[in-house]
């Protein structure tokens, strides 16, 4: 009789958990993915790298970010998209990337810029491709200014790796001195 007595506990205790497990899984798997917050990130650019160079953004979420320029030389470029695009040819015969064929935004009206200092270009059209969230930053000079914007936006979702980048000097920054960082847009 205890025997029996055990085996529908045993049994019972399964159903339940069974159960529980079931309605706990959508609930797990929908807080890994997009959280609807906002998260604030601020990029550093220099010769010729960006810290951080790495990122991991959720689609849906809305991302405020400062990029800011501390270069004494350059002026530098941020582009986000993937797949480099119009390849110049320099006197010298090498070929140097302008911009992305493949840009994370696509309509202006998808990023707003705020808190401008010494920007020199906003959504440049290189090669008549709109790069949508792009600018330039002038360089700090001597007086050691840092120019900086600030622009605030919704990750789309186009889930996978993307990257930023500067395209100066003809795309040199980019080809030759490896100044690029990777976005990761997750669910």
């Amino acid at each position: 009789m205890l025997n029996r007595l055990f085996h529908r506990l045993t049994r019972s205790s399964t159903y339940v958990l069974l159960a529980l497990t079931a309605l706990a899984l959508p609930m797990a798997l929908a807080q890994s993915s997009s959280t609807g917050k906002t998260e604030r990130y601020t990029i550093t650019e220099s010769d010729y790298t960006y810290k951080p160079d790495q990122m991991t953004w959720h689609v849906g979420d809305t991302v405020v970010l400062t990029v800011k320029n501390t270069s004494k030389n350059d002026p530098h470029m941020f582009m986000m998209g993937k797949k480099p695009l119009n390849y110049v040819k320099t006197s010298f015969g090498k070929k140097y990337p302008k911009g992305w064929s493949d840009t994370l935004f696509t309509k202006p009206g998808q990023v707003t810029y705020k808190s401008t200092t010494d920007v020199l270009m906003k959504n440049p059209k290189p090669g008549g491709a709109l790069q949508v969230g792009a600018f330039a930053l002038a360089s700090a000079g001597k007086d050691n200014k840092t120019p900086q914007v600030t622009i605030t936006f919704t990750v789309p979702d186009k889930v996978g790796t993307w990257h930023y980048a500067c395209f100066e000097q003809k795309g040199q920054h980019y080809t030759s001195h490896h100044m690029v960082g990777t976005i990761n847009i997750v669910k």
